[in-house]
């Protein structure tokens, strides 16, 4: 790289003069830092050649461009206006880099096809194939508006921020409260946006819906935001269930005898075995930021996702299905001691499963979930007893006989039920 240190004395101010050579070591400057002294290769000027020290006394605005950036094209009467309000106070100089692909041919058709309607030509001088301002300024999306003064950066900014009283006002020495442009950011079109920064940490974000596998380290759980007058702006379920999300998104807790799958792959949506194996690839997180809305709304978005997504639908639908129902058969002995203490060790670990003092209803209550089938009480008997079962409850036969010594029939039959209805959507309606 070749350099040279020049003086200026009038500010007390030191540069670096570069060359559009070797660039590689170059690192982007920020708000605040020292400018060096870079030389151009210049169009529409009056030498082949310009330094940033030529301009010392001046607001300098660095204006990046392309011939094929209509953007910048359509600003060029504001930035030419500018120059000629402010002549011997700013210099706006069009920065075009190596990279646009641009040429000095391209440069100077574009200047002529662009004269204003006075037929008087843009003053406003371009370089040519710049190479150190485009390291220098790290930029991803033009137009790029670099303000330089006493040999500092004070802004990095778009088109909307150059204005007469911005432009007055770092020339009076005085704070402006820009608006920066953030465009150093790494930004890769083949991946998701704001998944790794890319793009930013996507802190911006309006309306978004999102799912994803199990994540580590997250527990099992639901959460929203609220405004003050309880509409809501986000809702999320971690490492959920399909059925889950469906039963959520359609406000139905649904116990799973009441669940009825038509689905060619049952084991993803309902756990029969190991649940810290299967979670893996079987449970989900589910996000939605949105506007404020009622929760009614946000749960009809999610059911949009999710059938959009998983490919299910689901309803509550009546349904005959098979089932089992409780009948008293006239007589019992399991009448309740009335001094015991109306309890139940049901769902524990413990040899004797019991129930003291309560109603049957309690017992079907519970046999509805345990089973995979639902439990209906049709006994009709409202007193309270005490019965003890001493082996799996699951085990129907074993089951039936016990309830029998104590004057209780456990009937299998069918009866038409609301359903919780999960099945595969017709793909052949579009």
């Amino acid at each position: 790289m070749k350099f040279s240190f020049i003086l200026l004395a009038s500010l007390g101010l030191s540069f670096y003069a570069y060359s559009q050579e070797k660039t590689t070591t170059l690192k982007p400057l920020n708000i605040g830092d020292k400018v060096p002294d870079i030389q151009f290769s210049m169009v529409n000027y009056p030498s082949k050649t310009a330094k940033l020290s030529d301009f010392t006394n001046k607001l300098v605005i660095l204006d990046f461009w392309a011939t094929w950036c209509t953007g910048c094209l359509h600003s060029f009467p504001k930035m030419d206006s500018l120059q000629q309000q402010y002549t011997d106070k700013l210099q706006v100089l069009l920065v075009n880099t190596k990279s646009t692909g641009d040429d000095e041919q391209k440069i100077k058709g574009l200047f002529n096809r662009l004269q204003p309607k006075n037929k008087q030509p843009y003053n406003l001088p371009s370089t040519l194939k710049d190479t150190i301002a485009d390291k220098l300024f790290r930029h991803k999306s033009l137009p790029h508006y670099v303000w330089l003064f006493n040999g500092k950066i004070k802004a990095f900014t778009s088109s909307e921020q150059v204005t007469s009283k911005n432009i007055e006002a770092v020339l009076a020495g005085q704070p402006v409260a820009f608006r920066m442009k953030i465009d150093d950011y790494d930004y890769n079109n083949k991946e998701p946006l704001f998944l790794n920064g890319n793009g930013g940490n996507g802190s911006n974000i309006l309306c978004r819906s999102m799912i994803t596998g199990y994540t580590d380290g997250l527990p099992v759980t639901a959460s929203k935001s609220e405004t003050s007058d309880k509409l809501v702006t986000r809702f999320t379920m971690i490492n959920s269930p399909i059925v889950r999300l469906y039963q959520k998104a359609y406000q139905k807790s649904v116990i799973k005898s009441r669940l009825l799958l038509e689905v060619k792959d049952a084991a993803k949506l309902v756990n029969n075995g190991d649940w810290d194996s299967w979670k893996y690839e079987n449970t989900y997180c589910y996000e939605i930021i949105t506007p404020a809305m009622s929760m009614d709304k946000v749960y009809a978005r999610m059911r949009n996702d999710l059938s959009n997504f998983f490919g299910y639908t689901a309803a509550i639908e009546k349904r005959k299905v098979k089932c089992f129902v409780l009948r008293f058969n006239g007589s019992t002995n399991a009448v309740a001691i009335a001094e015991r203490k109306s309890s139940n060790n049901f769902g524990r670990k413990e040899t004797v499963t019991y129930m003291h003092n309560q109603k049957v209803t309690m017992l079907t209550d519970y046999l509805d979930e345990l089973l995979s089938i639902p439990v209906l009480d049709e006994s009709n008997y409202n007193l309270p007893v005490d019965m003890e079962f001493n082996s799996d409850m699951k085990n129907i036969q074993t089951l039936q006989r016990t309830l029998k010594t104590y004057g209780f029939d456990l009937v299998e039959t069918e009866r038409e039920l609301e359903m919780f209805v999960l099945k595969e959507q017709d793909k052949s309606i579009n």
